[in-house]
């Protein structure tokens, strides 16, 4: 019985921290405020489960997922 209890917080406690994680964009320009090839914005935050996706803004760039 304490061992489903176990089970079930813990399932809870995954599911409200996916439910809360947040998506953040990067953009990659050719030319921003802070000069030639940045990536907007310049800094970010990320919490653990966040996803940080970078979006090219220039179609003659290779974008690699690793």
């Amino acid at each position: 019985m304490f061992s489903r209890l176990i089970a079930a917080g813990i399932a809870a406690m995954l599911m409200s921290t996916a439910a809360s994680a947040a998506n953040i964009e990067v953009r990659m320009l050719n030319k921003g405020t802070d000069g030639a090839m940045v990536f907007e914005p310049a800094f970010v935050k990320a919490a653990v489960g966040d996803t940080v996706t970078f979006l090219s803004t220039s179609y003659d760039r290779k974008l690699v997922t690793v």
